[in-house]
């Protein structure tokens, strides 16, 4: 786990209601929110006494900075703190689960008081998340504690309140992701892949307070200090799903902490660099006593199942995908055709995408005529000519839908790999061109298709190589697949079928010739297909498995069948690399 330095940590001021860049906002005019639900205040606090009021301290009365814009995975959308720039055309962008802001005559109204007192209350306290009073020379670093509240949308376009409790990331004053990675495309499409294989029965579950119930075992261990308030626990319960001997059980021991006080983190609390790597070490724990055998990092194969996940993990809610069913997970709609057949697809998340507000920022209308394409030049960074910061916010907003709605996209992905080195010069011709991107993406609604492999899967392999003899500049790309045989049929359907991994890149430096570039691409594909062998082996219990690598450069061939890179040594090295690494699995170009 990443701390603070000695010296770094010596510096943690004292919690004083305020973001750290509260003063920033304040001085452009922008409502910083600190406070609100003024449940209690702590007055006359003994270590305050005959001290004089903290120049930064909040005017308002109540809990820390809560940050009223939103704060979710930097991949799925909306990325938002601080300045509330075009902050309602954003919320009109995207619909569903999105985390749409709250402002702080909202939060002073009490609006989120219930959901932050079920934060701390059931959540931090009664899953054990701070442990003893500890001094600042007991822990390696110290964070503080703030709050973020929110808006949560759901399915049926209502909303209800959302309070985080959070890590303030190591007073690193960066957006704070409380949200854990996704699993892998390749992971997803494996186990699709394989469910179809083994005609198994498919279902998702949603974990309750998985974070949360991670116990911290690292050996340096963090302090967290408290917000100087706390929601106030009232006698009566006033939670429906918490019953009464629970909730005077829980109401005892939040007695025991006190606001501003320093205490030992326990468990993977959010906002901590490592949090996701605790539940990692839960799951992977609980999968073991439970007669499970890890094949990957995503996978868990069972043996003999002694008890059901439930009762280890705690699963909030649990539904089986059926025939003919369908269930979305991580922004993916998951499709049951039939025993034998699986379709994956984005488009629930991409309806729930509207560029109408996104028109409205760059003040023209939608054109009726359909975008012919991404070019070149519309794709360009900016230059310091049209460097415009107000777009900042909204092309991330914008490159983040956009990248998260091409997962499951491989022919689109390109688009989003495209763009995103336009976020740290954000101007209006790029701001344009991502929402035109978005637009046609919605129009070009794809879906990953999965069948039966048989009992002998081949994984087939493709790369290529974009050159532009202008520039020397080239962009890598590669697509895996598994197939039950060894003869490939020519029809649309089942060139499009069992995709599992495909990715692309630009290479950052020049290279000199389309050759070159075609050898690094075969290399960048070597560097995940060892990964997705060993992964089909374990899976299907093979010794052996078939791997076919397919090239369109007869240049490449030759080199390959010669061993002789004809451009410079370095092309020669890497020739050589691969040469070497397609000799393990015994794969034929």
């Amino acid at each position: 786990m990443e701390v603070l330095r000695e010296e770094r940590a010596r510096r943690v001021p004292e919690v004083t209601g305020r973001n750290w860049n509260d003063d920033f906002w304040e001085e452009r005019g922008i409502p910083s929110f600190a406070g609100a639900m003024a449940w209690e205040r702590e007055e006359g606090n003994p270590r305050r006494a005959g001290m004089p009021r903290s120049p930064t301290r909040s005017r308002w009365c109540g809990l820390p900075h809560l940050s009223y814009l939103s704060s979710r995975n930097p991949r799925s959308g909306f990325l938002f703190t601080g300045a509330a720039v075009y902050e309602e055309e954003m919320s009109r962008f995207k619909k569903g689960s999105t985390q749409l802001p709250t402002i702080k005559e909202k939060i002073e109204s009490g609006s989120h008081k219930l959901a932050a007192l079920k934060e701390w209350l059931v959540n931090i306290v009664g899953n054990r998340t701070l442990g003893r009073r500890v001094k600042r020379n007991e822990v390696r670093a110290v964070v503080n504690m703030g709050w973020r509240c929110t808006w949560k949308e759901t399915d049926d376009r209502g909303r209800k309140p959302k309070a985080r409790f959070f890590a303030k990331g190591f007073l690193h004053s960066r957006l704070v992701d409380t949200y854990v990675g996704t699993p892998s495309v390749a992971g997803i499409n494996t186990v699709c892949l394989f469910i179809v294989f083994t005609r198994m029965e498919m279902g998702a579950a949603d974990m309750t307070a998985a974070f949360l119930t991670s116990k911290d075992h690292n050996a340096e261990r963090v302090g967290a200090t408290l917000s100087s308030v706390l929601p106030r626990v009232p006698e009566e319960n006033p939670f429906k799903d918490v019953p009464d001997d629970k909730y005077k059980e829980l109401r005892r021991m939040a007695a025991k902490y006190e606001p501003g006080s320093m205490y030992l983190v326990e468990m993977g609390l959010y906002g901590l660099l490592c949090a996701a790597q605790l539940f990692d070490h839960k799951l992977e724990g609980v999968c073991k006593e439970l007669g499970f055998k890890r094949v990957d990092t995503a996978i868990a194969e069972h043996k003999a199942l002694q008890e059901t996940f439930n009762q280890r993990l705690g699963f909030g809610s649990v539904c089986v995908i059926g025939e003919g069913s369908e269930r979305k997970f991580s922004g993916v709609d998951i499709s049951r055709v039939s025993t034998e057949e699986i379709h994956l697809s984005q488009v629930s998340y991409l309806e729930n995408t509207d560029t109408a507000p996104l028109w409205e920022i760059l003040k023209e209308r939608r054109p009726s005529k359909p975008w012919k394409g991404l070019d070149g030049k519309s794709a360009e960074p900016s230059t310091e000519e049209e460097v415009d910061n107000q777009y900042e916010k909204p092309i991330r907003a914008g490159v983040g839908t956009l990248q998260w709605g091409v997962r499951m996209n491989p022919l689109c992905a390109v688009w989003g790999h495209t763009v995103v080195q336009s976020i740290s010069k954000p101007s209006r011709r790029v701001f344009k061109t991502v929402v035109r991107i978005i637009k046609m993406l919605k129009g070009h609604l794809d879906k990953r298709v999965f069948t039966s492999t048989g009992l002998v899967p081949v994984v087939y392999a493709y790369f290529n190589a974009a050159f532009k003899f202008v520039t020397y500049v080239v962009r890598l790309g590669y697509v895996v697949r598994i197939l039950h045989s060894i003869e490939l049929r020519g029809d649309l359907r089942s060139l499009l079928e069992n995709w599992i991994t495909w990715a692309t890149k630009r290479v950052g430096r020049k290279v000199g010739s389309s050759t070159a570039g075609e050898v690094l691409a075969f290399e960048f594909l070597f560097k995940k297909l060892f990964g997705i062998v060993a992964l089909v082996k374990a899976m299907w219990g093979l010794k052996k498995v078939r791997v076919i690598v397919y090239t369109d450069s007869g240049p490449l061939h030759d080199q390959f069948r010669s061993g002789k890179a004809q451009t410079d040594a370095t092309m020669q090295g890497v020739l050589e690399w691969c040469i070497q690494e397609m000799r393990v699995p015994r794969a034929d170009l």
